[in-house]
């Protein structure tokens, strides 16, 4: 198994991976068609999400076919917004992807530019790697860097990629917080001791199985998932696991999902909470992107 690095610029083209089970890559240059027909099946993509900031992943999927290029065909499939606003194929290199069923690798979501770092990769003319060479690197390239490519480097690179590390606090994981907390406190005036306990699970556990959680005599009576956001027109709420999925539709499981929308302050006290059904919400596969039905203030 190898890793492949790509990074989208824009949500929308996610969503496009998402929901048609295929990745694509830029012409860019000469070199990208030899590096992206290299994979092979039962390999892992790893897509950045682009930005100046803190290093952040969409998510991840394995090959499931041989890649090809869409120019091959007598008409290319338009797949992307911006290849559909501009009416060509602008990411020919593609291949067929499957986000279920892969390996989990929690040191992809909880390291930064400075844990990359710390593996001392080198470039080809023996300097060592600095913030700019990753950032070129993870447009389109295998990792380890294929001039390092011996199995041992790969395997230290899996070793890291299977290690979760504290997360350095970013504006979206404040968001989160913040959302949770509200969340929290409308709980606890919701369900008073000494009959019921609020527990907020994910405060201190970023892979609680879900948010908070209400036992009733020590019993399990509740289970909370939060969504947050500060966009106010907001109609995305991100994305759901299937199991996240089936406990909402199951009528048996009380299990309640709560939209949370902040100020740009993140102040509790003009935040927004609103529960949502099943009704509220449309799915979009493979992993459930949740949208909203009509927001309503």
């Amino acid at each position: 198994m190898n890793i492949f690095v790509s990074t989208y610029n824009a949500d929308a083209n996610f969503d496009t991976t998402i929901r048609e089970g295929v990745f694509g890559a830029p012409t860019r240059d000469g070199k990208m068609k030899n590096k992206f027909m290299k994979l092979e099946p039962g390999d892992i993509i790893a897509i950045r999400r682009r930005g100046a900031g803190p290093l952040r992943f969409f998510d991840h999927c394995r090959v499931m076919d041989d890649p090809y290029d869409e120019k091959d065909a007598r008409i290319p499939r338009l797949l992307w917004p911006d290849e559909i606003a501009q009416g060509q194929c602008l990411y020919p290199f593609r291949a067929k992807v499957d986000f279920q069923g892969v390996p989990r690798l929690p040191g992809l979501y909880t390291s930064d530019w400075e844990d990359w770092l710390s593996l001392k990769w080198t470039t080809e003319s023996g300097h060592p790697y600095k913030q700019g060479n990753l950032r070129a690197l993870f447009t389109g390239n295998f990792v380890p860097p294929l001039h390092l490519g011996d199995r041992r480097t790969l395997r230290k690179l899996l070793r890291f990629l299977e290690t979760p590390r504290p997360l350095k606090p970013d504006r979206r994981d404040r968001t989160g917080y913040v959302g949770e907390q509200c969340v929290y406190g409308e709980l606890q005036r919701e369900f008073v001791p000494p009959e019921f306990a609020v527990i907020w699970t994910a405060k201190n556990n970023r892979y609680a199985p879900w948010d908070i959680e209400v036992t009733r005599n020590n019993a399990r009576h509740v289970i909370v998932e939060v969504k947050s956001t500060t966009r106010r027109d907001a109609v995305s709420i991100g994305f759901m696991s299937q199991d996240e999925k089936l406990l909402l539709e199951d009528p048996k499981t009380l299990y309640r999902l709560y939209h949370v929308t902040l100020d740009a302050a993140l102040s509790p006290k003009t935040a927004r909470i609103r529960p949502l059904s099943i009704a509220d919400l449309t799915f979009t596969p493979v992993k459930y992107r949740v949208d909203v039905r009509g927001q309503r203030q």
